[in-house]
């Protein structure tokens, strides 16, 4: 009677539940420099005892005044108990302001003040004020600065609050209003008092439960010349409570498109018979002034850069593919990246020169060196995918932080990233594959595009396995990535510092015994990468009389992420995605095949997901393959 070998796979299925929780909003008792003792007793925050900090009390509130011209003022307050080490980041603060050309131009910040609050030894409670040597001025651009607050003798327990003003002359723009953080908010308010002359919009995102209210009130302002303006004014008041943090996740890539806060836009002031301004923008407008500006569109005229080294470097027999690649390589050899992304360029001849600049001075220059060699070339705008989406609805300039290269070849477009180590022609990082990026052009109207699925993303497996005569599983793997894995190789390649340390690891995590490892590809722009090994599994071995085998050998999900009994989220995938695995399975002298998992086919949503499972055995093998087609990103 022959013994049996059964073989198993794994098929996974995840549920999305919707859950709602309720909240309540009773206002916060908060005094300013006095501090509740069972705040600055508690050890753990009750609702996320995982907490490092949590925010006990946050109030926001933006009024319109009149100096020269209209005005904003904001004053806020906040205080946070720290809870944990790794919760003393949140006793450091910073406070960026606009700093305009001129004074009239200028953001104004006053009225700093704060409060460091501990139990001494003796029980009692301890509070440090915050003084000017804590407090520092930086600037970060041409046109912000910010300031820098670092609390005296914070520690684990400790409770800061800060508080202080900022007046602005850029009275059309007011900044988002963001409730959720990645610690838990116990009571956060914002108001907001807007006169009835000023036309927005007010828009709501996020999951949690946000209380609203508004009424009207009188409202005097002085115009000058001792002349006042009395109208009437709209007061909003937005309150949570009990808000959970909002952790990181590997299936969102920007939390910030899902924290619970509140917008406005501008579309104009109009006070009857005597004034009328219109600030709305279309991103026609925007096209028009990134054109113009001299820190972005002028940027892309310089010509003659690297004349010499262009003309060495482009033979009459390469085609169009293999000159802009050398293009590129040419700009990541003469600029090396100082890991800031970046919307405005700079100085293009100083990077050039000093041989370090920032993703824009990189992607400049590449648009400039292909103008040189005959293509058109230009900017493609973008929102990061880590920054947030792009709302076409919503024409502004501050949503927009990031551009990379487009080149037109007969009129097909392809994109490239010059700050990107392993970039390649339409290989772009997934932080760029963005659903609505904008190809500015100097001479026609600019357009939408889309970056999200411009070359294949996919991973390729053949998997050989048999018994050796001690009854070891061994086997050889062989591995085809192209697109975003290959790039994503190369990246794990880098970080484990060389090919050795990288197995290690892999034969660690897989709890293989993996031997004769080889690797093959382009390294320099990551485009396909080849991986070989051989392998021994010493967890699976002949002498049962039943064998149970995971017959996929190398899962594509080893494990369920979705494990929570709820989730208010999306699920986000990086990239759309195939991934192919075929094996087959030598039966071993002795055993008889008694038991195999089904054919499966599963579809979902015409197509946005695909999963195929085949699987047969003839006397001496078992052969079986799978196929996962991930064809959309975003799934509610």
């Amino acid at each position: 009677m022959k013994r049996s070998l059964r073989s198993l796979s794994v098929f996974i299925v995840s549920a999305l539940l919707l859950g709602i929780a309720s909240t309540s909003f009773a206002q916060e008792k908060f005094k300013f420099g006095s501090i509740p003792d069972e705040d600055l007793k508690m050890t753990t925050y009750p609702a996320d005892t995982s907490a490092v900090a949590a925010v006990i009390f946050e109030d926001c509130n933006i009024w319109y005044t009149v100096t020269n011209d209209f005005a904003i003022v904001k004053e806020y307050t906040v205080r946070i108990k720290i809870l944990k080490n790794g919760g003393l980041d949140y006793a450091d603060f910073s406070i960026p302001f606009r700093y305009g050309d001129s004074n009239d131009w200028r953001e104004i910040v006053s009225g700093i003040s704060g409060n460091v609050f501990n139990i001494d030894e003796n029980g009692k409670v301890e509070r440090t004020k915050l003084s000017k040597e804590y407090i520092t001025e930086e600037k970060t651009t041409e046109s912000y600065r910010r300031k820098k607050i670092a609390f005296p003798n914070a520690k684990v327990g400790s409770v800061v609050e800060l508080k202080y003003q900022i007046t602005s002359p850029y009275f059309y723009n007011i900044d988002d209003y963001v409730f959720q953080r990645s610690i838990p908010v116990r009571y956060s308010r914002f108001t907001i008092t807007i006169p009835e002359y000023f036309i927005f919009t007010k828009n709501s995102t996020g999951y949690e439960n946000i209380k609203y209210t508004e009424k009207n009130e009188n409202l005097t302002l002085m115009i000058g010349g001792g002349r006042n303006l009395t109208c009437s004014a709209k007061k909003m008041i937005f309150e949570g409570s009990e808000l959970p943090a909002m952790k990181k996740d590997d299936y969102i890539l920007s939390r910030y498109d899902f924290l619970s806060k509140v917008t406005f836009d501008c579309a104009g002031l109009q006070i009857p018979g005597a004034l009328y301004r219109n600030f709305a923008t279309k991103w026609e407008d925007i096209d028009k002034r990134l054109i113009e500006n001299s820190d972005f569109g002028k940027q892309f005229n310089h010509s003659n850069l690297l004349k010499d080294e262009l003309t060495a470097l482009l033979k009459p027999e390469m085609n169009d593919n293999q000159k802009i690649t050398a293009i590129l390589n040419l700009v990541k050899e003469k600029i090396k990246w100082d890991s800031k992304d970046a919307l405005w360029v700079s100085n293009v001849r100083k990077s050039l020169k000093e041989g370090v600049g920032s993703s824009a001075e990189m992607n400049a220059l590449l648009i400039c060196l292909l103008k040189d060699a005959g293509y058109e070339a230009y900017p493609v705008v973008m929102s990061l995918r880590s920054n947030g989406r792009i709302f076409i609805n919503q024409p502004s300039m501050k949503q927009l932080n990031y551009f990379v290269t487009g080149v037109k070849v007969n009129n097909k477009p392809m994109y490239l990233d010059a700050s990107s180590k392993y970039s390649s022609l339409n290989g772009l990082p997934i932080d760029c594959m963005v659903e609505n990026a904008r190809a500015i052009y100097k001479d026609k109207p600019s357009e939408w595009v889309s970056l999200q699925n411009l070359k294949k993303n996919m991973t390729v497996n053949s998997v050989i396995v048999k018994f050796n005569e001690e009854g070891i599983m061994t086997g050889n793997m062989k591995s085809l990535k192209t697109g975003a894995p290959c790039v994503n190789y190369c990246l794990n390649i880098e970080e484990e510092n060389d090919i050795e340390e990288y197995k290690q690891k892999l034969a660690s995590r897989r709890n293989l015994s993996i031997m004769e490892y080889q690797v093959a590809g382009n390294k320099q722009t990551a485009t396909s990468t080849r991986e070989a090994y051989t392998f021994d599994n010493n967890n699976i071995a002949l002498g049962d009389d039943h064998i149970y085998i995971n017959s996929l050998i190398f899962p594509f999900i080893e494990e369920n992420p979705f494990k929570s009994e709820t989730r208010n989220l999306p699920v986000e995938f990086p990239y759309p995605y195939e991934h192919t695995q075929s094996v087959t399975i030598t039966i071993p002298a002795g055993y008889a095949v008694e038991e195999l998992p089904k054919p499966e086919k599963i579809v979902l949503n015409d197509d946005d997901i695909s999963y195929v499972f085949l699987i047969k055995h003839d006397e001496n093998s078992i052969q079986l393959s799978q196929k996962v087609v991930l064809n959309r990103i975003i799934y509610g």
